[in-house]
């Protein structure tokens, strides 16, 4: 968990609609913070700026956006990004009461002590659940949290959301008995004549039908 305060500058934005195309030139990102209580704000911020902070943010670490008169403190809801280039095209700020706890995801991390029929080559960690549910207060949820399993014995062994290690003020919402990981069989590879199979298969498959760009009466 870090307490370090991260501050983004943000300026109101006036510009909306398919107007906004302009401002992605200039290399400003259009966004919008919005919560219970408040009316949304249009906003607009230095796209530079905004992938670093994203970057230290992730999606659990507030964001106070300095808007000069004002400061919201908020979390990353949404970002779209570009499907080609990936460039930020738009990010969704939700506003936070600090007082007041939230329910958030936060991812999973493997701890790096491997089980003992994962490192003698006989299991596989077969992980079903990449983030659990947590409720905190904004500025007490952590960035991830930290699976130990170098404890696992044996084939089956399996660590449920119950066993995660929370810190202090931070409360599972996940049911407990829902299974994170097990230590499974390593799964042998195909026979070679089943290979065989499976890729003479694709001569049979027919090409797919070729889909032609949009015109432009249609978008």
């Amino acid at each position: 968990m870090s307490s370090e305060k991260l501050v983004l500058t943000a300026q109101p934005r006036e510009i909306i609609g398919k107007k906004v195309k302009q401002l992605r030139r200039k290399g400003i990102v259009p966004a919008i913070a919005y919560g219970p209580g408040s009316e949304p704000v249009a906003i607009q911020l230095n796209e530079r700026e905004l992938r670093f902070m994203l970057m230290r943010a992730g999606g659990t670490q507030v964001i106070e956006l300095d808007l000069g008169e004002e400061n919201i403190p908020t979390l990353v809801r949404e970002v779209q990004r570009d499907p080609i280039r990936g460039d930020i095209m738009h990010v969704d700020f939700y506003r936070v009461d600090l007082s007041v706890a939230i329910a958030a995801d936060v991812p999973l991390v493997i701890g790096e002590q491997m089980p003992a029929p994962v490192e003698q080559g006989l299991g596989d960690i077969m992980q079903n659940l990449s983030a659990v549910q947590v409720e905190a207060l904004p500025n007490e949820i952590p960035q991830e949290l930290i699976i130990e399993i170098g404890h696992l014995q044996e084939i089956g062994d399996q660590i449920l959301a119950s066993d995660i290690a929370l810190p202090e003020g931070v409360t599972l919402l996940t049911p407990p008995d829902e299974m994170v990981l097990k230590i499974d069989y390593v799964q042998e590879a195909p026979a070679e004549e089943d290979a065989e199979d499976e890729l003479s298969m694709f001569d049979e498959v027919v090409a797919p039908e070729i889909i032609t760009e949009r015109k432009d009466d249609e978008e």
